[in-house]
């Protein structure tokens, strides 16, 4: 089909396997290599190399081709996939490619039929632009085609393309601004599209297993987003409320000036009135978005006699026991380790009921999408069930590993 497919839209064509009898093994060993061990020598002509499905067990080679229009003397060749011929039939007529049929009657002024088969490759021009690795899976196969394997009788080679996509999506919520609700509502409504056409597709869901932990982070983050902004507009209106009346705005920024107890009181211009309050916001939302859950009655943050593990820079972990808390320098004695700093103190992870850190007890959540720590509060307990190791529901997370947890101190 391929062949039949080339010899209709150039003018020649010669197969791959006359020229290159082994091109997977070169194509293997420039993956493993880091640099190209096939040569193109056919000029400024643009080179199209087009993989055609079943390509998963080759992804090195995919990878490889897919970056060797980047480097230095293969400018001129771009990757395309296609989910098998039909899919790369349209693409030809998308991007522009005519009949060679067709293209030499038009030079000629007659219909004919291709010239001969000459043993070499000839560049077929192309009038529009580069088509994406990543486009809409409805431009890559057709609105039909589309159709059918969001219908749950996808070909294999749909079936990768569906999560190529979510693996895209995944990629693309890495680059969405943490600070911005709406940034991260979109990269979370991004994700959750690709997963449920990836499962409409029958992807199992150990596959999307991954994903689905990336899109609940970014749902956690998007309302802590949301509650920061509410926290916000709550205070500005208390703020407005605790002056006499309406008062002009530089009456108010004056107010707020005098009520910040360490800065300046004597504002005259209104630009510092404004950093002022500022500065005020962000004093007050800071002392307000504290953990609501308060921390039980004792100096410790953890009971004496808690089960924990100690991460030892020089053993790994080790398991331990709270003996106490020493306040002085905000440390713990266990009965491995004295003064062990809270941020080497973890969950254990075949904890009981009996055994499990208590609910309000201020941990540290490792986000991968936040890339960083993020201060949370143990909510309840979920006991591990089929030899599976236990979890924690936090304020920020839903069932968070205990790898992921660390001990924090107020």
């Amino acid at each position: 089909q391929l062949l039949a497919l080339l010899q209709s839209w150039a003018h020649h064509h010669a197969a791959l396997s006359s020229r290159y009898p082994d091109i997977r093994h070169l194509l293997r060993a420039g993956a493993q290599q880091g640099h190209a061990r096939l040569h193109i020598s056919i000029g400024l002509q643009k080179v199209v190399g087009i993989a055609i499905a079943g390509f998963g067990h080759c992804n090195d080679e995919r990878e490889f081709l897919r970056q060797l229009g980047g480097k230095r003397g293969h400018e001129q060749f771009e990757l395309k996939q296609c989910g098998d011929v039909k899919d790369m039939e349209r693409w030809l007529q998308s991007e522009g490619y005519e009949l060679a049929a067709e293209s030499a009657a038009a030079s000629r002024g007659q219909a004919g039929p291709p010239p001969e088969e000459s043993g070499r490759t000839q560049a077929i021009a192309s009038r529009s632009g580069r088509t994406g690795l990543f486009g809409s899976v409805a431009s890559l196969f057709g609105g039909a085609a589309g159709a059918g394997a969001g219908a749950g009788a996808a070909p294999d080679a749909w079936k990768e393309r569906w999560l190529m996509d979510v693996q895209h999506a995944v990629a693309q919520c890495e680059s969405a601004d943490e600070g911005s609700a709406e940034a991260l509502r979109a990269a979370s409504g991004q994700l959750a599209a690709a997963l449920r056409n990836a499962r409409g597709a029958g992807i199992p869901d150990a596959d999307l297993a991954a994903a689905d932990v990336r899109l609940e982070e970014l749902e956690e983050l998007s309302r802590a987003a949301e509650r920061r902004l509410s926290w916000r507009a709550c205070w500005w209106w208390c703020c407005c409320v605790e002056s006499a009346g309406w008062r002009s705005v530089d009456q108010q920024e004056a107010h707020l000036a005098l009520a910040t107890g360490g800065l300046e009181t004597g504002v005259t211009e209104p630009g510092a009135a404004k950093r002022d309050a500022r500065e005020l916001e962000d004093r007050r939302r800071d002392l307000n978005m504290k953990t609501v859950l308060p921390l039980p009655a004792r100096g410790s943050p953890l009971p004496a006699g808690t089960r924990c593990r100690y991460r030892s820079p020089r053993s790994g972990w080790l398991g331990a026991i709270v003996e106490g808390f020493n306040a002085g320098d905000g440390t713990c004695d266990l009965d491995i380790k004295k003064h062990a700093k809270p941020e080497n103190i973890y969950p254990v992870a075949n904890a009981t009921e009996g055994q499990a850190w208590p609910v309000g007890t201020l941990v540290e959540y490792q986000s991968s999408s936040a890339g960083n720590w993020l201060e949370a509060t143990i909510c309840s307990f979920n006991k591990g069930v089929g030899g599976n190791e236990c979890s924690y529901n936090l304020d920020v997370r839903e069932r968070a590993a205990v790898d992921r947890i660390r001990l924090r101190v107020a």
